[in-house]
């Protein structure tokens, strides 16, 4: 949903935000694939979105339907963008010892991963966004070492790798 009281600020913070968006590098692995966690995806987007004058809220609304999850982007100039839809039922299958509030907690940060990707405009490198797009490679170079040695040693030197595509490889090595 787009709110009527959306300003022009908004949609430009949005494009430019965009353009300094990088791809969620597959850190996390488990059933049997890599992709990026939640946190990740939140870590990717984070100085863009604070750039631009961003900022992305998410809420879990109980109604007569079910559980809904809204995803609202907003603007620092006001307005906003919004997306909900209601969440699917966790279903616990194999007993792998979890309870039902761990299901739900699963459920509920994959979902929440989605709803913030695309309300963004964030490329997933998950097994399924994978079969669309080449992901990049996981395998860490000389130059990638050098790189996370010298940032690590003074956290200023991230700010002078050129490339935000690279910058943001190697934000998420350290």
């Amino acid at each position: 949903m787009i709110s009527e009281n959306n300003r022009p600020e908004l949609f430009a913070a949005i494009s430019k935000m965009q353009g300094e968006l990088t791809g969620a590098f597959k850190a996390k692995s488990g059933h049997g694939y890599n992709y990026a966690d939640l946190a990740q995806c939140i870590k990717t987007a984070q100085e863009p979105l604070i750039n631009n004058g961003l900022a992305v809220i998410q809420l879990l609304i109980e109604t007569e339907r079910g559980t809904e999850l809204q995803t609202i982007m907003t603007h620092e100039a006001g307005g906003h963008i919004s997306s909900s839809f209601i969440m699917a039922q966790a279903v616990l299958a194999g007993g792998g010892g979890k309870n039902p509030a761990q299901a739900l907690g699963a459920t509920i940060t994959y979902m929440r991963r989605y709803a913030y990707s695309a309300i963004i405009g964030l490329a997933q490198t998950d097994d399924d966004a994978a079969n669309l797009v080449a992901p990049p490679s996981n395998k860490i170079t000389q130059q990638d070492a050098d790189w996370i040695a010298a940032v690590q040693d003074n956290p200023e030197n991230l700010k002078t790798i050129v490339d935000p595509t690279y910058r943001a490889r190697i934000k998420s090595l350290i």
